[in-house]
């Protein structure tokens, strides 16, 4: 069963998507919150789950945004799912960049929530439909990649950004300093003609799905 924990500023569109995850039997919602402080409230009392669902743009303070690296730091910290009615590739990026694991377009909620709650659980990105145009449109007008061209080091940060680490847990596991996997994520954007870490998340998460890693 997948915990999941609803984070909108309006009640009735916490209703609506209680009522579209009542239709999957692998998905609990555990907890709500109206805004940021609620949440971070939820998560001081011990409440645990697998996957938040959060809206972009919460009242108050702190944001959404600012939320995603809080939750990143929590000791079991969960997968987050940013839900937006906005799907401007500027916020997306930055979404993606700070540690969200995927982004679901309100208009695609009815048909794909489940699609996303469930691959984001598994640690796996996921953009719905709507954000994949605007990201596709954006990395196919770039200039194509060549796998042949990076180094087998390369080849390693690029397979464990695909499984959803972070430049910090990297540089551990190789016992580098971080700096040196940012200069190996500099290089990658060279390599793979990504212009920012969302693109370049969005070429992971593709090649993962055909297994190329």
């Amino acid at each position: 069963m997948i915990k999941v924990v609803l984070v909108d500023d309006y009640a009735f569109v916490r209703e609506g998507l209680k009522v579209l995850l009542g239709c999957y039997k692998s998905l609990e919602v555990v907890g709500e919150a109206d805004g940021s402080e609620s949440l971070l409230h939820l998560f001081a009392q011990g409440l645990l789950c697998d996957v938040v669902l959060l809206d972009l743009f919460l009242d108050g303070t702190p944001s959404g945004l600012d939320v995603i690296t809080t939750l990143c730091n929590l000791p079991r910290s969960p997968q987050i799912l940013m839900v937006s009615m906005c799907t401007d590739q500027v916020l997306v990026t930055e979404c993606l960049r700070l540690g969200a694991r995927g982004f679901l377009a309100k208009m695609d909620a009815a048909e794909h929530i489940g699609e996303a709650i469930q691959t984001v659980s598994h640690n796996i990105p996921y953009v719905s439909p709507s954000v994949h145009s605007v990201l596709l449109d954006k990395f196919d007008n770039q200039c194509k990649p060549d796998l042949d061209e990076l180094t087998p080091q390369e080849m390693e940060v690029l397979g464990l950004l695909g499984e959803g680490y972070s430049t910090r847990r990297m540089a551990k596991m190789f016992g580098i300093a971080s700096r040196d996997i940012d200069d190996h994520m500099e290089q990658l954007k060279t390599k793979l003609c990504c212009d920012d870490d969302g693109a370049m998340l969005h070429f992971t998460s593709q090649r993962k799905k055909v297994d190329c890693f």
